[in-house]
């Protein structure tokens, strides 16, 4: 994955990368920890959220959490029973921050332009529609504003 463009809306970070393979892209939006979403997996509490195919990532910038070592082993060999499942927060590629590295405690959610009628250029079908930048940055803006709209009407 390389970055195409980093950018600010209203408070939110927002980058953009593009998948070295496939072609496509996807786009990111940094939330503080202030935020209603700060610390949620993609799979809790995004489901009214309206952007292209959904949220697709949910990580800190500075880690990506991935199963401990003694519970990898336990799934892998099919060992019962299994250890206490817990997250061990790992470096991102080599120390690097993953979307952006914004120097701040930011929660970044994300999405990806790689669905069922997305032209992935290194897989062509005749009728699919390539999500280009400013495309994706018009689904960022549309995350943001939802985002600023969660954060009004927390308590």
């Amino acid at each position: 994955m390389s970055e195409v463009a980093y950018f600010i809306l209203g408070d939110f970070p927002c980058s953009i990368h593009k998948h070295d393979e496939l072609g496509t892209l996807c786009g990111y939006l940094g939330v503080p920890r202030s935020h209603p979403w700060y610390g949620k997996d993609q799979g809790e509490d995004f489901s009214r959220v309206d952007v292209h195919g959904g949220i697709t990532l949910a990580c800190h910038e500075k880690a990506s959490r991935q199963m401990s070592p003694e519970y990898r082993q336990a799934v892998m060999s099919d060992a019962r029973p299994l250890p206490e499942f817990k997250w061990v927060d790992v470096p991102n590629k080599g120390d690097a921050s993953w979307p952006h590295d914004t120097g701040q405690d930011v929660w970044w959610i994300g999405f990806d332009c790689a669905h069922l009628y997305d032209l992935v250029p290194s897989n062509p079908h005749p009728g699919d529609t390539y999500r280009d930048e400013h495309y994706v940055r018009n689904e960022l803006e549309g995350l943001a504003r939802q985002a600023a709209g969660v954060m009004r009407a927390a308590p």
